[in-house]
């Protein structure tokens, strides 16, 4: 604990309150007083949820005036709102907790905090208000996330390698005896034998092609310069590249993605984000009757989010944390490795955007994908 935060508590005590045992304190109307003089950005939220006193500190580590943020809901200042009404609940129930959140700030910019809250009673035992003390950690935490995202992708860099590596020996083999029935005379006779090498040497150019985009996913990409993505652009060529997994799965796709809205991005990592959630999708619904992917985006305070819902089995709610971890799968081992949503996680992490999931009602799953928009139609 601080020292200007034990100052804090001991002026509480001198208006005659009290600590519980347990952590939860009493407190009357004296916190804005206090508040004013604390260094450490500083806020208080009634059982609404609503911000009922703040420190200048505070104001500014929001970019509100301090009259601004008076009156906010802690549902609109922080970006998980389920995150924040499950943690509301278990501050309440324990008194007091620390935890790392993330912030949305009045020009949309997104902090990650470290906030220590308590819970405040009156002496009868009802609930007052928090007192919440906070620390924006976003450089600390940018930098572990690159350290990790380093050290993950070099994992799956080499795990890659060996995959690509052995998908494309016997490829070599494919395409070299393709080539001689396209050249050969006697197969030039046979129309039908033709057609079929044709298609043969197409497929082997689109895996070759697949092979290629797995071994240049790199989400640190500082060799890589951000460029103006068309989110439009990108979904669709998603859809195109998997056009014909689409069609075997016979999943119909509702697709409604605004033509003009711009990311800052790499195009491809960004493809590749797509493609995964697509491609899972369409192994969900296997079998399953009424298949549809249904793409939406929606776009507010500079963000553009991405929702791709499928009509498949859905995921368990206790495995939804899980799903993003490197190599976990709850596709069987002959249909899944566990490293596309690593990947799609990395990568939209890397573009300063979040990856979500969350049930489809009635039926199935929903991905939701942010990324920050450069600029919207008109």
């Amino acid at each position: 604990m601080s020292q200007s935060f034990a100052t804090f508590i001991a002026a509480l005590r001198t208006k005659n309150l009290t600590m519980r045992a347990e952590g939860g304190a009493l407190v009357g109307d004296v916190v804005a007083d206090i508040f004013a003089d604390l260094p450490e950005a500083m806020h208080s939220v009634d059982a609404e949820g609503r911000v009922i006193a703040a420190n200048a500190r505070a104001a500014q580590l929001y970019g509100y005036s301090i009259d601004e943020l008076i009156g906010l809901s802690i549902y609109d200042l922080y970006v998980d709102r389920e995150e924040t009404q499950r943690g509301f609940k278990r501050l309440l129930a324990l008194g007091r907790m620390e935890v790392f959140t993330k912030i949305k700030t009045k020009s949309g910019t997104l902090l990650s905090i470290r906030m220590k809250s308590f819970a405040l009673f009156d002496r009868e035992g009802n609930f007052v208000e928090t007192i919440s003390m906070l620390h924006d950690v976003t450089e600390q935490r940018e930098l572990k996330l690159q350290l990790l995202q380093a050290s993950r992708f070099s994992e799956m860099g080499r795990f890659s390698a060996g995959i690509v590596h052995d998908i494309r020996s016997p490829l070599t083999v494919l395409k070299g005896f393709t080539d001689c029935v396209l050249e050969s005379e006697h197969c030039r006779r046979d129309a039908q034998v033709m057609s079929a090498a044709v298609a043969v040497r197409r497929a082997v150019e689109k895996v070759e092609r697949y092979t290629t985009r797995l071994l240049q996913v790199r989400v640190s990409g500082a060799d890589e310069a951000l460029q103006e993505v068309n989110l439009a652009a990108v979904v669709g060529e998603s859809l195109e590249m998997l056009d014909a997994k689409i069609r075997e799965c016979d999943v119909t796709v509702d697709c409604d993605v605004p033509a003009d809205w711009v990311l800052q991005g790499r195009k491809q990592q960004l493809e590749q984000v797509f493609s995964n959630i697509i491609s899972n999708a369409c192994d969900a619904m296997a079998g399953l009757s009424g298949r549809r992917l249904t793409i939406r985006s929606t776009q507010a305070d500079g963000q553009i989010a991405v929702s791709l819902a499928d009509s498949g089995t859905g995921v368990e709610e206790e495995l939804r944390t899980k799903i993003f971890a490197s190599f976990f799968t709850t596709k069987s081992d002959r249909h899944g490795t566990g490293i596309g949503l690593t990947i799609a996680s990395e990568i939209v992490t890397a573009h300063q955007g979040h990856i979500g999931v969350s049930a489809n009602e009635p039926r199935g799953t929903v991905f939701t994908v942010t990324l920050p928009l450069v600029q919207e139609a008109g």
